[in-house]
């Protein structure tokens, strides 16, 4: 089985990359691709970058990062809106069910 998640990432002092949070886009490859082509930043993350996103797909639950992106701290906010607008309208307004 196939889940997509969008996770929180920072840059701790000692330079290694820490999750700190996880949206998790449910089974649809092509939703969690197009909510995630939405977001703001830059697609190279670097040794400067502080935030990132990442689009990872899970199978089987081995996790696979299928693309990320550097944020500011605004950028991170507006995405933050922006993902949960998108899971409200899919699961609300859609009836889709996240969990499969």
């Amino acid at each position: 089985m196939k889940t997509y998640h969008i996770s929180l990432n920072i840059k701790t002092p000692q330079g290694k990359f820490e999750a700190y949070g996880k949206f998790e886009l449910g089974d649809d490859k092509q939703f969690a691709i197009s909510v995630f082509e939405r977001l703001k930043g830059d697609d190279e993350v670097s040794e400067k970058s502080v935030l990132h996103m990442d689009l990872t797909e899970y199978v089987d639950g081995f996790p696979f990062v299928l693309n990320a992106k550097h944020c500011t701290l605004e950028e991170l906010a507006a995405n933050t809106k922006r993902i949960s607008c998108d899971i409200f309208k899919r699961c609300a307004l859609d009836g889709d069910d996240l969990a499969g």
